[in-house]
């Protein structure tokens, strides 16, 4: 991407120039670019037994029983509150 910057010269005309383009995110420490680390865990508990965990399918099946279980709770709660 490219970035214009306006200025102008002595005699008040303006004019463009192209401007360096800055990264939001610089990495610095080159040894620390390398890949990152995508296994499913806490901070640095990653076991393998919960790799299985780890799929947009596991993903998904979990997505649906939380929100089943969130949608009955609430309707429990409503109906409980409309006949008192």
């Amino acid at each position: 991407m490219i970035f214009l910057q306006m200025s102008s010269d002595q005699n008040g005309e303006l004019k463009s120039e192209k401007a360096e383009e800055t990264p939001l995110n610089v990495d610095t420490d080159m040894e620390d670019a390398g890949e990152e680390d995508l296994r499913y865990g806490w901070g640095n508990i990653r076991p393998k037994c919960l790799q299985l965990l780890n799929s947009p399918k596991c993903f998904v099946t979990a997505l649906a029983f939380f929100s089943f279980i969130q949608g009955n709770s609430t309707d429990i709660i409503q109906s409980g509150l409309a006949t008192t």
